[in-house]
């Protein structure tokens, strides 16, 4: 047996589900190993055709991006007429603009492929890179490729993602087996948002990149008609800075974008949040202390709690403040604390005085803490990182209350 290769001892469908688990780039990867690989990796049921991969994110001229855009769509269009398998499990289509460089019929034929092979998982990223990650300016909504009807149709589809790519929301009452949503560079109105989460009862995961024309987000419902699990606002532009959410099944919260008022009710299931914010000098930050301590306290239950530096950042006072002493002579154990806290992840790490002594305060109060995972900022030069880094030492030194805990510096 020696020099045999096991894999080589594998049935052909056992081989296809092991590609079908990989990434489809690393799939078709594996054509070089042989001739059989050749054929097993054709019948991958996951398919994520991307621009990136021909295109590439480096800058080039236009005459050279066209040249690539057209290998890739070459390319598809070969594995699509060659695939012969009678289902896909996921299928995800990657191009930017596809309507305005005349592609529309191409991005219809990868559709009509993926519903009539019964997909479960559909992605349609029509996003251009061109759009930088602070500035919608570049997105031009009347120029966007529509969502075929074929799709809505569909009723088998579990999982649906659509990035710069419009639809119609009265047609997603058909889609009632949907679980996962995501939308992104759209305009997405409150009522929208309120109409998807009644007509798909079933969702557990809704996910908003970069969605701007809604008033608010304001949802809510209890166990029965709202199976919401996990919840995602990414740089989304409300008219009005106002979150509501009343979701007694929610188990993790990612927010990013600026400070606003937020009013979360979740149940002792709610284990994970992750919050980003922009805050500019200019700001009041009394008033976004305030809204943040509202926030914070609100998600009292969560066993992980990811924050950007900007939480963690030396605040001035109006008045002449001893930070030491006011921690000590006006100590608040919250009920998180003792409670529920298991995790804290500290990004964005500089050491400076209030940093240090809340994270102290963090591990010398917190009864369940099992790690406190502190990320040094690495922004600024080799040299101040180091700084950095023999700052967060001290906190190695600090008497933890949980015996588990384990302090992280990286």
């Amino acid at each position: 047996m020696a020099g045999v290769d096991r894999l080589d001892m594998l049935p052909d469908v056992l081989l296809s589900m092991i590609v079908s688990s990989l990434p489809f780039k690393e799939a078709v990867r594996t054509s070089i190993l042989s001739k059989r690989w050749v054929r097993i990796w054709q019948a991958t049921k996951t398919i994520e055709l991307e621009e990136v991969f021909f295109v590439g994110r480096e800058p080039t001229d236009q005459q050279t991006r066209d040249a690539r855009r057209r290998g890739f769509i070459e390319f598809c269009m070969n594995f699509l007429r060659l695939y012969q398998e009678p289902t896909v499990r996921k299928f995800s289509l990657s191009l930017s603009n596809p309507r305005g460089d005349g592609n529309g019929g191409f991005v219809d034929e990868c559709i009509r492929f993926a519903v009539y092979r019964n997909v479960e998982d559909l992605e349609l990223d029509f996003s251009n890179s061109a759009w930088i990650e602070d500035d919608d300016d570049g997105v031009q909504p009347e120029s966007m490729f529509d969502l075929p009807p074929i799709v809505y149709g569909h009723k088998n589809l579990r999982s649906l993602k659509l990035y710069a790519c419009g639809f119609r929301p009265a047609e997603f009452e058909n889609l009632n087996a949907l679980r996962h949503l995501s939308l992104g560079w759209l305009e997405v109105g409150i009522g929208e948002i309120r109409y998807f989460l009644k007509k798909c009862p079933l969702l557990e995961s809704l996910n908003l990149k970069r969605c701007w024309k809604a008033t608010h987000f304001e949802i809510w419902g209890n166990k029965d008609n709202l199976r919401l699990r996990r919840l995602a606002i990414e740089q989304c532009k409300f008219l009005n800075d106002w979150i509501s959410v009343e979701a007694p099944n929610l188990t993790y919260f990612r927010y990013s974008g600026g400070v606003g008022s937020f009013r979360m009710d979740v149940n002792r299931c709610f284990e994970e949040a992750d919050l980003s914010f922009e805050i500019d000098d200019e700001d009041d930050h009394s008033e976004i202390a305030n809204l943040l301590y509202i926030l914070l306290d609100s998600l009292y239950s969560a066993k992980v709690l990811s924050v950007c530096s900007s939480l963690l950042q030396e605040y001035e006072p109006p008045f002449a403040l001893d930070v030491t002493r006011f921690w000590e002579t006006n100590m608040t154990i919250m009920t998180c604390l003792s409670k529920s806290l298991e995790i804290v992840d500290a990004r964005g790490f500089t050491g400076t005085p209030n940093e240090i002594t809340f994270l102290a305060y963090l591990i010398h109060y917190g009864r369940r803490l099992r790690g406190v995972f502190v990320a040094v900022d690495s922004d600024d030069g080799f040299e101040n990182t180091q700084i950095y880094t023999r700052k967060a030492q001290v906190l190695n030194t600090i008497k933890p209350a949980s015996r588990n805990l384990q302090v992280h510096i990286y």
